[in-house]
């Protein structure tokens, strides 16, 4: 993958305070990850990383979004889920030294810092509030897939297509009336990717929930007329994306300042051999 060295973002410190992987971190260690760290910029539909390519290193979006996703051998794709600003991808091959599990593509123009692999990986034995950050991380996305992975086992495509709507309404719908108004910028295509299904039963299902009244569509929008008979009736629950609840791990985990060095490279290690083994099963 070819890089810019030279791209640069307006105060990418204060940007850095504000990304949970380094929350609690003073000036000086973020300068450190800073100087550390390079930033280029993707454009809206480019490849950031290709599935089993090798790693890179550890890229945390500064700005933007990406999706995440699976392709079968005959090309359809399975997305796993979305990153914004904030958000990061790289942790499992970084700790398990493998490729890259999934490939990740820029759905709008991205500003990307990125922290090559043997970098991240002694920021995060230097300072072991990095390290749990990784982990928590890690834990999230395993709740994801989970959560995925029950959609897919035992859900119908209606059922699937239902949750991902609340699930939508919840995240970035707006009030109006007794409704739920969402932007739809997706096609039924990239929807059919989410859920696990082809573009006709997507235009089917919804088809079907407009006729039940639970969902009215229109040009770039999507309004939820129905949140609780519509959703008894698909059978779903209205906070229906398990790592939601279950995933919101304390912020306030602190790291006592007063331990010795030997203290707090023993506990390094411990912890980067936990990403690592957390890594490996992510994969396996």
């Amino acid at each position: 993958m070819v890089v810019n060295r030279g791209v640069e973002v307006r105060d990418v410190l204060s940007q850095l305070e504000t990304i949970p992987f380094f929350e609690g971190l003073d000036r000086e260690q973020l300068i450190d990850i800073k100087d550390r760290s390079f930033i280029r910029k993707y454009r809206n539909n480019e490849v950031i990383i290709y599935e089993n390519e090798p790693c890179v290193g550890l890229f945390i979006f500064l700005s933007g979004s990406a999706k995440i996703f699976k392709t079968s051998k005959d090309g359809r794709e399975q997305v796993l889920y979305f990153l914004g600003a904030g958000d990061s991808f790289g942790e499992v091959p970084i700790f398990d030294g493998g490729g890259n599990p999934i490939t990740l593509l820029a759905t709008e123009d991205s500003y990307v810092m990125i922290i090559e692999k043997d970098d991240f990986r002694k920021i995060a034995t230097e300072n072991p509030l990095v390290a749990l950050r990784t982990i928590e991380s890690l834990s999230r996305r395993v709740r994801k897939l989970f959560s995925l992975v029950e959609d897919l086992s035992f859900n119908d495509v209606g059922k699937r297509l239902a949750r991902l709507i609340l699930d939508m309404a919840e995240e970035k719908g707006s009030a109006r009336g007794k409704s739920i108004v969402i932007e739809m910028n997706m096609t039924h295509q990239e929807i059919a990717a989410i859920v696990g299904t082809v573009r006709e039963m997507v235009s089917r299902s919804l088809k079907k929930l407009e006729k039940s009244h639970i969902i009215r569509s229109s040009t770039g929008e999507m309004e939820v007329l129905d949140m609780d008979t519509g959703l008894n009736h698909f059978n779903c629950s209205i906070r229906s994306t398990a790592f939601h609840a279950f995933t919101r791990i304390s912020s306030g985990t602190v790291i006592s300042t007063s331990r010795s060095s030997s203290d707090h490279n023993t506990f390094s290690r411990v912890v980067i051999f936990m990403l690592g083994q957390t890594a490996r099963s992510l994969t396996a």
